[in-house]
């Protein structure tokens, strides 16, 4: 999660040994930075997410308050996203966190703080 600008490149590093973070080494040709991307419609972006097939990165453009998601036409290849796709604004002042349901993935549940202090939840269909 960057600002409007700075630090808005989502990076991969592939591991060696499974699940071994020690082993890390980056791929510089599976990136995206989401300003360069779509500036006014990724920007901010936080929490992001994949569909169990890699084929669609679901994430939250924070500056204008939308659930955004880019399908991706190598799985798990970011580099690859195509268009952006929005289901915002959602008249919240802050939407910030979102988890899709395991068992189909056919709902979104996104949480936003209106007011700095009192935690709202909302769900949407995908």
């Amino acid at each position: 999660c960057g600002d409007d600008s700075v630090n808005m490149t989502l990076r991969t590093w592939d591991l060696s040994t499974a699940y071994d973070v020690s082993t890390a080494s980056e791929d510089t040709s599976n990136q995206i930075n989401f300003f360069n991307k779509d500036v006014n419609n990724a920007r901010n972006v936080s929490c992001f997410q994949f569909n169990p097939l890699g084929t669609v990165l679901y994430f939250i453009a924070e500056y204008n308050h939308k659930f955004c998601s880019y399908p991706l036409s190598t799985a798990w290849d970011v580099s690859t996203a195509g268009t952006i796709s929005d289901d915002g604004p959602h008249g919240v002042s802050d939407l910030f966190r979102f988890t899709t349901r395991k068992d189909d993935g056919s709902t979104v549940f996104l949480m936003g703080d209106a007011n700095y202090n009192v935690a709202r939840i909302y769900h949407r269909t995908l």
